[in-house]
């Protein structure tokens, strides 16, 4: 053999013991091109869709067949090397809250993984993701991508306190009284006051009712409307009043014009949201 990198020649001779020419078959020689080189990104790969409050879809896009590493690990935490994301590890060789191989069975098409945590609601993670091809050696990337998430909080407000757990009413007069809550997160409260034994076709429905001032079928609020309660395990005291004065005095819109009755029992239905912490990307 003879030849460079690029350039080969095969020279060959044939001898007979006693030093005369001989004679041979015809042979032929196939060379396969050797492929050395890692696979690469398409514009805008790798990234993330479909985040929810416990997994994400890692989306990639080679220009080769292979696989992608990757890691997940808080935000905060000192980045790790590229080694660490092919072994699985943070940057002290310990444990990462999501790891794995995605398996890229086809070059330059959309590959989804499903990746599942533990993770925490409204907290910031990083997404370490390098690739390697699927030569018998592979070409691994010299790097790696690196993608900060948010996890969405999907999980509704609790009330709590062990004297609001339920919304506690106080300063009960003629036409008005109180109402103090406690939530576990910053949020809205939606109420809807009315006659005793009345009850919501849902929370959906006691939200709207609430929000729009109209009742519905079977639900008619005297009084109805919604506060902010802007600090967890805090309370928060609204006051609930009649109105007639005005356009008030034949309006039925419980949340523009409550009207609460002298010695009538209502019950006070309340119904929370948190203020919708939202995910990243």
């Amino acid at each position: 053999w003879e030849g460079s990198a690029d350039n080969w020649c095969l020279n060959v001779q044939c001898r007979n013991n006693d030093g005369s020419a001989c004679t041979f078959k015809d042979f032929s020689i196939t060379f396969d091109e050797i492929d050395a080189t890692p696979p690469r990104w398409a514009a805008a790969y790798p990234k993330i869709k479909d985040l929810t409050g416990d997994s994400f879809n890692l989306t990639l896009l080679l220009d080769e067949i292979g696989v992608a590493y990757y890691t997940v690990d808080p935000f905060r935490k000192t980045r790790p090397d590229v080694e660490d994301v092919r072994n699985g590890v943070d940057v002290y060789g310990g444990a990462v809250v999501a790891k794995g191989v995605a398996n890229v069975s086809a070059a330059l098409t959309e590959i989804e993984h499903v990746v599942t945590g533990p993770f925490v609601e409204g907290a910031d993670y990083y997404v370490s993701v390098t690739a390697a091809d699927d030569e018998p050696t592979r070409n691994n990337q010299s790097a790696y991508q690196i993608i900060r998430i948010r996890i969405p909080d999907v999980t509704p407000p609790e009330f709590v306190g062990e004297w609001t757990m339920a919304g506690t009413v106080t300063d009960v007069d003629g036409d008005s009284f109180k109402l103090t809550v406690q939530l576990n997160e910053i949020g809205t409260v939606y109420y809807n006051v009315v006659p005793k034994g009345e009850v919501p076709a849902s929370a959906a429905s006691a939200k709207q009712v609430a929000g729009s001032g109209s009742a519905v079928s079977g639900f008619n609020p005297k009084a109805c409307g919604s506060f902010a309660v802007a600090s967890a395990d805090t309370n928060v005291t609204h006051a609930i009043t009649t109105d007639v004065t005005g356009g008030c005095s034949g309006s039925t819109d419980c949340l523009a014009c409550p009207k609460l009755t002298s010695e009538t029992e209502y019950d006070v239905w309340i119904v929370a949201e948190d203020d919708g912490g939202h995910g990243i990307p």
